[in-house]
């Protein structure tokens, strides 16, 4: 799979990070808390509905759990049958793109037109798309079991609850389960 499909699968499915706790001790080495993005989810996660999606980590296993309206669901994954991780991070680059277009269409058409109204849209319109690139950043750790489905978690930063996974993070995040897969595997 390409990396532009690859960062557009993970667009669409990026959950808004809610809690994160990453202890290089222990007991829980790992604990990443996401919801669906959108203001109904986050209301419902408020008054209690369980919509959330829970990976966590511990010496002996990887867990990760996902609720819906009609139930939950958890996968355990023991760290010796762990065969592959992965992490990174993906941005809209191509808002950057339309953020640069928006910005020279606005300045010619300010010369053109002979007032600077189009060039202030233009370059409030970018902004936007600056903005949004900036929070559209995707981050994104997974599991690889052996034989197996990968276990896959992406975030995306929360404006709600002021939370996010930076690239740093997702690496030291693998880093730990690395260590302790190698050590269930001695």
């Amino acid at each position: 799979m390409g990396m532009h499909n690859l960062a557009m699968l993970m667009g669409g499915n990026a959950l808004v990070l809610r809690e994160k706790e990453i202890n290089e001790y222990g007991p829980v080495y790992v604990r990443l808390v996401g919801r669906k993005p959108g203001l109904l989810d986050w209301l419902l996660t408020i008054i209690g509905i369980n919509t959330t999606v829970i990976f966590e980590v511990y010496d002996n296993r990887v867990e990760y759990s996902y609720g819906s309206l009609s139930g939950r669901m958890t996968e355990t994954i023991p760290l010796s049958k762990i065969s592959n991780l992965m992490c990174g991070y993906f941005k809209p680059f191509f808002l950057l793109v339309l953020a640069a277009i928006l910005f020279i269409a606005g300045i010619c058409v300010s010369f053109s037109a002979g007032n600077g109204i189009p060039f202030i849209f233009g370059l409030i319109f970018a902004a936007v798309c600056v903005i949004c690139y900036f929070l559209k950043k995707t981050t994104m750790v997974s599991v690889i079991p052996n034989s197996a489905c990968p276990t896959t978690v992406i975030f995306k930063r929360s404006l709600i609850e002021n939370n996010n996974i930076s690239a740093e993070e997702a690496q030291q995040i693998i880093s730990i389960i690395n260590a302790l897969v190698a050590k269930a595997n001695s």
